[in-house]
């Protein structure tokens, strides 16, 4: 079962839309060439072609991403100019637990291990937790749930939940005995003095990772944030242990972040304030060796060379799809030039039919009066429509719909919209996927429709249905909505035709008996 979602720009903003179910059956229902040909036969009954896309978004299954023989290499091999793009979500997560690994081999610290053995003790038993808030009463402690871990941005949640619970958790496990395998794993942690301050550099590292990959769970498109973010993503985790000096003095792909002497000092590592007070204070009380502090300093140094070395290896940083497209963020436009819209024109020129040199030199002067524009030329209205909030503190705007506004903005001198080519262009670029975070949302919401108690939801008719008005983007929501008088008029019809025949079924059967 492959849900098949498209984004288009539809009048004021890009719309994530619900097409069709892709359903594969038999025994080769999970192979490349039988999910293609289901989605073919889902465009072709649509009558759209592949030459209309221009982005295919997809998690990073080899049967999706695979080089020689997969959906990828199939829709490439009809129209070589789609922007294919995995899920950026996923390699955030495996960035944690590949620096994570080289941590343990240091430290003999597993936080994922750890993390998921208290989830474990904790969440299948009332006994327990009756009895670790037995523990928070005693150690002045407010009682909360342990959280299981479930991704990177969980595991932070998690991290920082053991930390409030951290002294009746270590009161709990050093005042039972129990002979399970679990418990003595725990046990052994709590015991050392070194696995508070493993926890506090998790809690002060993680949300680097975290927030970054929040960018990618957006709904709203922000592929033209993807070239920055990740250049700002990398400076981020040098800057925990590259000097400031050698970060600024060359471009961050370029950065000899290897070299120790462009490493700080072991006392200069950004493991986190509480980290470094609470390392101090152990230290100074005698309760960890200066071996263990130095095996501590080895551990963050190697976590945070094998995280930026697996950033560089995984993440798209020479994509020229996210290099160019930064010209539709209102605030980088200063840094871009018509080149980068140019970029897109050869590109898709089946799509974007300015190949003429008059129709470029065109292009070339609404982009000069693009980067003239400033805030005030927008209406005030149009920026406070565009807010999206990440959280009260946090705020930005939904660059599709200022271009749409743009592309209404008309010459006072002839009455011709002012830039035709370049909003088309921006328009464009505002589809493509920087995520699949979108596909994701619609697994989740059959899931939601389609339960142990719904199982007998016809796939391709009512379940697809379903979805299909879910994710309509009606306005206003479904449970206001008002039919139209026809609508009323014909299903009261169909109610009382309905009434008359099933009477009339009922009544021969009983002259029948």
């Amino acid at each position: 079962m492959n849900p098949l979602a498209v984004k288009l720009f539809d009048v004021d903003r890009v719309d994530h839309m619900f097409l069709d179910m892709c359903i594969t059956t038999g025994t080769n229902a999970a192979t490349a060439e039988t999910i293609f040909e289901k989605m073919d036969s889902v465009l072709k009954k649509d009558n759209i072609p592949w030459q209309n896309c221009v982005g295919l978004s997809v998690d990073n299954a080899n049967v999706n991403m695979g080089v020689c023989n997969s959906i990828k290499s199939r829709i490439l091999s009809i129209n070589p100019t789609v922007y294919v793009h995995g899920c950026p979500c996923h390699i955030v997560h495996n960035n944690v637990s590949a620096a994570g690994t080289h941590y343990i081999e240091l430290s003999d610290f597993d936080v994922e291990d750890m993390v998921l053995d208290i989830g474990y003790w904790f969440k299948a038993s009332t006994k327990r937790k009756c009895r670790l808030d037995e523990f928070c009463v005693f150690c002045d402690t407010e009682y909360m749930a342990v959280i299981d871990h479930v991704s990177t941005r969980s595991q932070e949640t998690a991290v920082v939940r053991i930390l409030r619970l951290y002294r009746a958790l270590v009161s709990y496990f050093k005042s039972n005995i129990e002979k399970q395998a679990r418990f003595k794993r725990l046990r052994k942690h709590f015991e050392d003095p070194m696995t508070e301050v493993h926890l506090l550099f998790y809690q002060a590292t993680l949300p680097v990772f975290t927030e970054f990959n929040l960018l990618f769970q957006r709904q709203e498109p922000s592929v033209y944030l993807l070239h920055g973010q990740m250049r700002s993503y990398v400076k981020k985790i040098m800057s925990k242990f590259v000097t400031t000096t050698a970060i600024k003095n060359a471009d961050v792909c370029e950065v000899e972040y290897k070299d120790k002497q462009n490493q700080v000092a072991d006392h200069k590592l950004n493991v986190g304030w509480t980290t470094r007070t609470t390392l101090n204070r152990l230290h100074e009380a005698g309760e960890i060796s200066q071996y263990q502090e130095d095996n501590f300093h080895k551990a963050v140094r190697a976590f945070f060379v094998a995280a930026v070395d697996y950033a560089f290896k995984k993440l798209p940083f020479k994509e020229p799809v996210l290099e160019h497209s930064q010209f539709i963020d209102f605030q980088q436009k200063m840094d871009c030039d018509v080149n980068d819209a140019l970029y897109f024109v050869y590109r898709f020129s089946h799509l974007l039919q300015y190949g003429d040199p008059k129709e470029q030199d065109k292009l070339s002067d609404e982009f000069l009066d693009y980067q003239l524009m400033e805030e005030k030329d927008i209406p005030r209205s149009i920026w406070e429509q565009a807010v999206s909030r990440v959280s009260e503190q946090e705020v930005y705007h939904r660059m599709d719909k200022v271009w749409a506004h743009m592309a209404t903005i008309k010459s006072p001198v002839t009455g011709m919209p002012k830039l035709p080519m370049l909003s088309k262009v921006a328009q464009l670029i505002l589809t493509l996927p920087h995520s699949n975070a979108d596909a994701e949302r619609v697994f989740s919401m059959i899931g939601l429709n389609k339960t142990d108690t719904r199982n007998a939801l016809a796939l391709e008719g009512t379940l697809s249905s379903i979805m299909t008005i879910k994710m309509s983007g009606m306005e206003p929501n479904c449970f206001k909505y008002e039919p139209p008088a026809e609508v009323i008029k014909a299903s009261k019809s169909a109610a009382s035709s309905y009434k008359r025949e099933h009477a009339a079924a009922s009544n021969a059967g009983s002259e029948c008996t």
